[in-house]
């Protein structure tokens, strides 16, 4: 799965996914995600990788799969981190919290609305809460 969606330009960032084709990320100097650690995101912007996927470079390819796998791995280092302590189910709720609220400012900030009809952040937030952010779909 995260290589499948790294080729066609869906990477995974701590704010949620990300589409590099978006005209927004046009002229991004940022990191693809500012708390990662791998090579794509410490040596190449959004609108450089945005450029390459445009232009068909199989070099987008390369960066935004190794991006991807290190995502992938890194939230299955902390899973298993928080199982060993015995913390699982705080590290599920902290996570679903910080994923809840992703969603939320998302809709707010972009004037999405939500299948449950919800527009206000606070019932978001508690419709993905109770839901479950896999449940919640754009319009």
């Amino acid at each position: 799965l995260p290589t499948r969606n790294a080729r066609n330009g869906y990477l995974f960032t701590s704010e949620g996914s990300l589409v590099i084709k978006n005209s927004k990320w046009k002229a991004d100097d940022r990191p693809l995600d500012k708390t990662c650690r791998c090579y794509t995101c410490l040596n190449y912007s959004r609108a450089y990788l945005r450029h390459l996927f445009l232009a068909g470079e199989m070099l987008f390819c390369t960066l935004a799969t190794l991006h991807n796998l290190t995502a992938y791995l890194d939230r299955l280092k902390e899973i298993r981190e928080a199982i060993q302590i015995g913390e699982f189910p705080a590290y599920l709720a902290r996570v679903r919290l910080e994923l809840a609220e992703v969603v939320a400012g998302l809709a707010v900030r972009y004037g999405d609305v939500f299948e449950h009809g919800f527009s206000s952040p606070q019932k978001i937030l508690m419709t993905v809460l109770v839901l479950g952010a896999h449940r919640v779909r754009y319009y």
